[in-house]
């Protein structure tokens, strides 16, 4: 829990970016499963952006830290 802790007051690292967009993108996806819910094109558009933004994250991470990278695709659960 240590790491975990020292990740939230850094809110700025990509790897607490990542996380944060991945649990957004988990509950705009459960949000949209719902069956009253499958023709809000304002969350589809905002789980698109999200998934963009959370690649292009990764993607800046692989390059830097490709270590942290994969203990994070690892530990999200995340396709490399």
């Amino acid at each position: 829990m240590p790491q975990d802790a020292q990740m939230e007051k850094n809110t700025g690292s990509a790897t607490f970016q990542i996380t944060r967009f991945t649990q957004e993108i988990k509950k705009l996806t459960s949000y949209l499963k719902e069956g009253s819910h499958k023709k809000d094109y304002l969350a589809k558009r905002a789980l698109i952006k999200k998934v963009g933004r959370r690649e292009r994250m990764k993607r800046y991470l692989k390059r830097k830290d490709f270590s942290a990278y994969t203990a994070l695709c690892q530990k999200l659960g995340l396709r490399k």
